[in-house]
């Protein structure tokens, strides 16, 4: 039986402070617009996110309303982060393979978290940042879906909803729009991973694709 790693308090609060920094950029949200909205001080926000300064659970919760998000989301996304390969740890796949998967270079890799109602991404490889050009503190903590531009009505992404929630394995098409505008079709494999009681933990994606011309 495994157990969770220690964090120091310290380190919990600069961990903390960062994940709500990222988030607040992946909601495009200027400090300024979430500090009135949380009804703080823009230099107590400022603090905040430097990592300088505790705050209690009640702003934390005020500050996770703005972000569209809930504290133990917040708090689970930094724990993840600090523990670093805890992510994989609690896998149960070949470790051999995930780094080979990391290596490819025409591949992206996603590892999206099924136990939260938005199905966050928490990892993304580097080839994922290469390829479509995002990075990572753009990625982490956003819905796979916003790389399709809001084209939701494809049917690999139906393809894909099906599998996750039939707890299979899939492969899907998908059209996938690269930050500067370059426009991907290809291939998305998704594979979940449960738990011991069958429940989808993770989501694993690996995408190839090639540029189309519209």
């Amino acid at each position: 039986m495994s157990t969770k790693e220690y964090i120091e308090p310290e380190a919990l609060l600069r961990g903390l402070s960062e994940t709500i920094r990222q988030r607040r950029k992946v909601l495009k949200i200027s400090q300024e617009d979430l500090s009135r909205s949380a009804g703080f001080a823009r230099g107590y926000l400022s603090d905040i996110e430097r990592g300088a300064r505790s705050f209690s659970i009640k702003n934390l919760a005020r500050l996770s309303n703005v972000l569209k998000t809930c504290p133990s989301a917040l708090l689970s996304t930094t724990e993840k982060r600090l523990n670093g390969s805890s992510v994989f740890a609690d896998f149960r796949l070949d470790l051999p393979l995930i780094g080979a998967l990391l290596g490819k270079p025409d591949r992206a890799l996603a590892i999206v978290d099924a136990k939260q109602a938005d199905f966050p991404l928490i990892f993304v490889s580097d080839t994922f940042s290469q390829i479509f050009g995002y990075d990572r503190d753009e990625a982490i903590g956003r819905n796979f879906s916003f790389l399709l531009r809001g084209e939701l009505y494809q049917e690999g992404l139906k393809t894909v909803c099906q599998a996750v929630e039939n707890k299979t394995s899939c492969v899907a098409t998908l059209k996938i729009y690269c930050k500067d505008e370059t426009v991907l079709m290809g291939e998305v494999s998704s594979s979940p991973v449960l738990d011991d009681k069958g429940e989808v933990l993770y989501v694993v994606c690996l995408y190839q694709g090639a540029a189309v011309s519209e």
